[in-house]
């Protein structure tokens, strides 16, 4: 299997969950990025630093870097097959990388998608630590292109942030967490806000804000799924505050 497709794969499946992969969207989708641009350098046979997992029909695994694969399929594979594999790859990240620079038809640009990810980074405290230096008065101010954050109480939670963002970048002082695993990423992202949010009131409510959105709509269209298999027609009459326990019982798991 060659990694260009499980990166493609394993990426799109994590930004459709339902926890916080809203702020570790804009990582993995520059980590994309640079794995496509890496991919048009291997078009050219440049040397650059690959690993590929080759897989025998017996079963047996190898892992190979980028010259050791080329020896091994001139040698043994189909070189033209190769040539394909890359080549549809690399159409794939090149759309991508259309989308998220605007070259492309307006109605699929995501500029402003990723510009939004980009800055709702700042309420993950661990990716807050790291970046100290350049998180300023100008970077909350940026947050008015998310409408909920720039419109709530008319503009007055962004002016509380600013006002609390010494407080903030004081408290998120060396935390850091991993973010590989986005259930305990998740869990430990949330505890943090848990425990300290009381000190900034502001950037609690933002993050609460912030936690509500998700990178796809796949979330959204589970729970249509979810009700159109719980609820039938003889079931038109339930009443709202039952459809809607029902659903956050069974999406959370609590219910078989």
């Amino acid at each position: 299997m060659f990694d260009g497709t499980t990166n493609l794969l394993t990426t799109t499946y994590m930004l459709q969950g339902d926890r916080l992969e809203i702020l570790l969207a804009y990582r993995a989708v520059q980590k994309l990025r640079a794995f496509g641009q890496k991919l048009q350098t291997d078009k050219s046979d440049d040397p650059a630093e690959f690993t590929y997992k080759v897989e025998y029909e017996d079963g047996d695994v190898e892992t190979m870097d980028l010259s050791e694969l080329q020896k091994h399929l001139r040698e043994h594979g189909d070189c033209a097959l190769r040539t394909r594999v890359i080549n549809g790859l690399s159409g794939a990240y090149a759309y991508l990388e259309r989308r998220l620079t605007g070259e492309c038809e307006a109605v699929h640009d995501c500029r402003h998608t990723l510009e939004i990810t980009r800055l709702l980074q700042i309420f993950d405290p661990s990716y807050a630590a790291e970046h100290t230096a350049e998180i300023d008065d100008a970077w909350v101010q940026q947050l008015s292109v998310v409408v909920p954050l720039g419109r709530e109480d008319d503009g007055e939670l962004l002016r509380q942030m600013r006002k609390e963002l010494p407080a903030y970048l004081s408290a998120i002082a060396s935390f850091t967490r991993d973010h590989t695993a986005v259930d305990l990423f998740t869990s430990q992202v949330l505890n943090w806000w848990e425990n300290h949010g009381t000190e900034i009131l502001a950037w609690q409510a933002g993050a609460r804000i912030t936690s509500a959105f998700a990178p796809t709509s796949a979330p959204y269209e589970r729970i249509f799924a979810l009700l159109k298999k719980m609820f039938t027609d003889k079931q038109v009459s339930a009443l709202a505050d039952y459809v809607q326990g029902s659903l956050m019982l069974r999406d959370y798991k609590r219910l078989a």
